[in-house]
């Protein structure tokens, strides 16, 4: 029994031993391995820097001359740039939906792209100097990311798709018009002109006018409503369903001949209480009801005086938008003036290799 219990000890402690000596093995290794990458990568970028030091020493006149020629090649182009401007301007419409809207303002988008300045001109009812001035117009739609009523982004792309599994949605009462111009001092005209021109949409006034004879129709009415209601007196005040009050005016007129309307209403018999006449209802909240209906649909028709508003106007810019690209585009040139540079000094220094593979090919 002892001899068992010793032999497994043994057996225990070379299982740990081997486990051990495994482990240790495992990260050496590592770090090993790790450790002659690291200093593989340092020795070769440090080749890589001296060979690259010792290739501009060599060739830097030539490639000095290709990072100016970039440098000027970017100027003449700037240079030759015409500085445009853009504002934005966010529209709310309140009896037709944006998208309707945004694809009218997109018409002139088409003349903008062709730069027909006197289509623009008689379009928006504009000088052709101020047409000419227009770079582009284009409608965009805004996006609410978590369906809070809120604009999240807009569309530049134009790239929106619903989806099941977001919760993005197209803001249907509301959109953002871009205008560039290449003449900051004409927005303000633009603007007036741009408002007439979205005001001038044909299915836009006949909504309108739709709308505003149906509001004035059913106004009129509740104000009649009111008016008879109003017009009684104090027991009438209470109403009975009228086939009730119908059983009552004859049963009256055959007992009593022709009696008031104020008798016959509180006039009960036995027989009609056996018929389980309803209990008469208050009128108040029914006249309050129609009050604030009335209210609002007046609220709504005044509305209707301004089928949109810009919640935001084009303003007025004083730095041009690809102006202040210059360092971006003469970094950009430059840089690739001097790749060109590498190749054709590397190409100069072994053209002979170069020529003799491109031969055997």
């Amino acid at each position: 029994m002892t001899t068992k219990n010793t032999n497994q000890e043994i057996d225990l402690i070379e299982l740990f031993s081997k486990i051990g000596n495994s482990t240790n093995n495992f990260f050496t290794k590592i770090f090993t391995n790790t450790f002659k990458l690291v200093s593989t990568l340092i020795f070769y970028l440090f080749i890589s820097i001296k060979e690259s030091t010792r290739f501009i020493l060599k060739k830097w006149v030539i490639l000095t001359i290709f990072i100016i020629l970039g440098y000027t090649t970017s100027l003449i182009i700037i240079k030759k740039t015409t500085p445009y401007f853009e504002t934005y301007a966010t529209i709310q419409t309140f009896t037709i939906s944006s998208s309707e809207l945004i694809e009218y303002v997109n018409k002139l988008t088409a003349l903008t792209e062709t730069q027909d300045s006197i289509a623009i001109g008689k379009t928006l009812n504009i000088s052709t100097s101020v047409a000419a001035s227009i770079k582009k117009i284009y409608a965009y739609w805004l996006i609410d990311i978590n369906n809070d009523g809120v604009a999240d982004e807009i569309d530049f792309d134009n790239s929106f798709k619903l989806d099941s599994t977001s919760t993005k949605i197209k803001i249907n009462n509301r959109f953002v018009v871009q205008l560039d111009v290449y003449s900051p001092e004409y927005i303000n005209e633009i603007q007036d002109k741009f408002a007439n021109y979205i005001s001038s949409y044909p299915k836009l006034t006949q909504t309108i006018d739709i709308k505003r004879q149906s509001l004035i129709s059913e106004i009129n009415k509740i104000d009649n409503e009111i008016k008879i209601i109003d017009s009684l007196k104090r027991y009438e005040y209470f109403t009975q369903p009228k086939a009730i009050l119908k059983i009552q005016q004859e049963r009256a007129k055959q007992k009593q001949g022709s009696v008031a309307l104020d008798k016959i209403l509180f006039q009960t018999t036995p027989n009609i209480q056996q018929e389980m006449i309803p209990a008469p209802e208050l009128l108040h909240d029914v006249v309050l009801q129609l009050y604030q209906q009335n209210i609002k649909n007046k609220a709504e028709l005044a509305s209707l005086t301004e089928p949109y508003i810009f919640v935001s106007k084009f303003e007025d810019v004083h730095c041009p938008v690809n102006i202040n690209k210059t360092t971006h585009i003469s970094a950009k040139l430059s840089f690739i003036s001097l790749f060109l540079g590498v190749i054709l000094s590397i190409f100069i220094d072994y053209k002979k290799d170069i020529i003799t593979f491109i031969n055997k090919k």
